[in-house]
């Protein structure tokens, strides 16, 4: 297995790492405290192949229990994995028994450890530990704070020779490391990792990084400009890693680490400044604690809205994941993997970063826990939960290698009930098909309970269908809406509570229409949005008969819960109330916690001289700006603390005379403190 630095979360170069694990490798650890006496041994054995993954066998040997057998393999953007453990008491191969250590964890986020008896979490308390064994002092040690079963566990772990001590508080002891073998460390102090030269889009920021092995802790100092030259020191840059501004022109930087006196210097990083020549990007905000907005790394607290990807063509949001078609065809997905619908074993609970899950994929519809999508040929294809069959490959057992359900496929709806799901898909011959859940007959067959695992023709010359939760709808050529399933809230909008397992006509002349959770929304050919369900703007907890929300309306997206939105002469507006949500954007999906959306992207951007001020008769900001006749785009990017820039989350800009204005929310939660204007070519 390999290791980089823990905070090194750009480099991919395996070449360029260090070589911790190495075949023939022991390291030995021998108990203190309440368990003195006790050792245990750690040999790496030779490179297998583990679910397609070369990995490295690791054997551990304690002096009073039984050989205990790990596989541990290192991806290439250096998250570490243990993929399988073989009970030495039993024999038995524990696929679940699996440990996820990421390449660059940050001070307080907690993981999972999966065991196959009971689950544990760890907490990353300290990137920057030292601890003291009877070898030496190792400096930037990742320091775990685990709990199991109500004992607190401490862990450290050195970037350059692994496991250096495991300690249970309360006295118990633990184990510490006292010999490796099979393994010369080169002298110290020496650098590691150096920065990197490499290209930034116009408009864009990186992050740099250097790693000193030392027995003392390195102190660090940022310069711009050629490796030696101090005349440009970067006041304040004193880490290890430095995160540059915002990219619009060619810099280099450098960074000298001290210790005692004695100077390290870096090489010279190049940034070089480059056009952004990339298809439509991807961009997210919202809650990240299952990875779902794809940024290596789980956080609790909202984040501002990030770039997850480049090159896309279509995205779907699930209830607590991402998944996204790019323009060369491969589907890919993060975030949470419970069923395996991130095409890994469901023991890796969740993917941080976009992953590759198949390849020629022209279509997709997420629903709560699995992921359906069509190819190039027309053959619909699923991965993840299947509970209720809703995969279609006639069983209920979920998977995470895909499997293909049907062909000659054109649209699908995933639905997005995490336990009674159930799929809808149209033919090219215009028929309806559907499978999964069929509790309350939203498969419209006359409610057999039992559900189907297997594809059941619908209905015949449909052109549009959508699943919800427990109900389904669907549009005929002709513009009549139909609706069937669950109607305890009027969801079906036939002016009944009952639950309907035929389709029932609803409207016509509808150009649009979607499934909510108890909702259902739909435009007519006039653009006027009607809904029906619970909730609804002024109509008490149930409306069983459809009534207006707006008029004018372009496109509808109904989330996830209530958190549904309409598009509006560019506007996103929530169908709770129609307040203001977002503008610009003509792609974007909802999940539980996070939204999804594209924007086209096809220039470097510039910045445009701005200033904020207060606008009159509101308690907003503008940011007042003059605009360039270059330019034909404009973008409001926002900062919590001058370093780390990222798109505001509303673009609501109005061109007033020769000025340029963005409207600022000055109320909203987490209003960032810095913002700058942007201009496109």
């Amino acid at each position: 297995m390999w290791s980089q630095p823990f905070f090194d979360e750009n480099s991919a170069n395996i070449q360029n790492r260090y070589m911790v694990w190495e075949s023939g490798m022991r390291l030995s650890l021998h108990g203190f405290g309440g368990i003195t006496g006790v050792t245990q041994d750690f040999t790496i054995g030779p490179v297998e192949t583990v679910d397609g993954i070369a990995t490295l066998k690791l054997v551990t040997d304690r002096s009073n229990d039984f050989p205990q057998q790990f596989w541990l393999a290192q991806d290439t953007a250096g998250n570490v994995w243990q993929l399988r453990n073989i009970d030495g008491l039993t024999g038995e191969t524990h696929e679940e028994d699996v440990l996820y250590i990421p390449a660059n964890p940050q001070v307080g986020d907690v993981y999972d450890l999966f065991d196959i008896t009971f689950d544990s979490k760890y907490e990353v308390i300290s990137t920057t530990a030292s601890v003291e064994t009877p070898l030496e002092t190792f400096e930037n040690c990742l320091y775990l704070h685990t709990e199991e079963e109500g004992n607190i566990e401490e862990t450290w772990i050195a970037p350059v020779v692994g496991i250096v001590k495991t300690q249970v508080q309360g006295g118990a002891g633990g184990f510490e490391l006292t010999s490796v073998q099979g393994f010369t460390e080169p002298a110290s102090p020496f650098i590691s990792v150096q920065p990197r030269s490499q290209d930034v889009v116009i408009g864009a920021a990186t992050r740099l990084y250097l790693h000193v092995v030392s027995a003392e802790s390195p102190s660090f100092q940022w310069y711009q400009g050629m490796a030696g030259d101090t005349s440009n020191p970067l006041v304040g840059r004193t880490l290890a890693s430095y995160q540059t501004p915002i990219i619009d022109s060619d810099a280099s930087y450098w960074v000298r680490a001290t210790i005692d006196d004695q100077f390290f210097d870096s090489e010279t990083a190049s940034v070089s400044a480059v056009p952004d020549t990339s298809g439509p990007k991807l961009y997210g905000f919202g809650r990240n604690h299952w990875g779902q907005l794809g940024q290596g790394r789980s956080s609790i607290e909202p984040l501002p809205v990030t770039l997850i990807y480049s090159d896309v063509r279509k995205l779907s949001a699930g209830a607590l994941f991402t998944a996204f078609i790019t323009t060369d065809g491969a589907l890919m997905g993060t975030g949470q993997n419970s069923d395996g619908q991130m095409g890994l074993h469901v023991a890796f609970d969740f993917v941080a970063d976009p992953r590759k899950i198949d390849t020629d994929v022209v279509d997709l519809s997420s629903g709560a826990a699995n992921i359906m999508y069509i190819k190039s040929d027309g053959s619909l294809w699923g991965i993840g939960s299947n509970t209720s069959g809703e995969l279609g490959n006639g069983t209920t057992e979920r998977t995470w290698d895909p499997v293909q359900v049907a062909t000659d496929v054109v649209s699908v709806s995933a639905g997005r009930h995490a336990a009674l799901g159930h799929t809808l898909f149209i033919k090219s011959d215009n028929t309806l098909w559907g499978m999964g859940s069929n509790s309350t007959g939203q498969l419209g067959d006359g409610g057999n309970p039992l559900g189907r695992s297997s594809p059941i023709e619908i209905a015949s010359d449909v052109i549009q269908a959508s699943s919800g939760i427990g109900h389904s709808v669907y549009i005929t050529s002709s513009g009549n809406l139909y609706a069937m399933g669950w109607n305890q809230f009027g969801q079906l909008g036939d002016k009944t509570f009952e639950t309907r397992t035929f389709p029932v006509l609803i409207d016509t002349e509808v150009e649009k229409a979607v499934a909510g959770n108890n909702q259902s929304y739909y435009i007519r050919k006039d653009g006027t949005l009607l809904a029906m369900g619970s909730n609804l703007p002024g109509q008490g907890p149930e409306t069983n008969d459809p009534i207006v929300l707006d008029t004018g309306v372009d496109d509808i997206e109904p989330g996830y819960g209530q958190n549904g939105v309409y598009l509006k002469n560019g506007e996103w507006l929530s169908v709770r109330d129609g307040s203001f949500v977002l503008s610009g954007y003509k792609n974007i999906s909802l999940g539980s916690e996070h939204t999804l959306y594209l924007l086209e992207e096809t220039a470097g951007l510039e910045a445009i001289p701005a200033r904020l001020m207060a606008k009159p008769e509101t308690d907003n900001l503008q940011l007042k700006a003059v605009p360039r006749s270059v330019f034909i785009n404009y973008q409001l990017y926002s900062s919590f603390d001058l370093q780390n820039w990222s798109l505001h989350s509303t673009q609501n800009k109005e061109l007033i005379e020769d000025f340029l204005y963005f409207e600022i929310d000055a109320l909203a939660n987490r209003m960032p403190l810095f913002f700058q204007v942007l201009g496109a070519e």
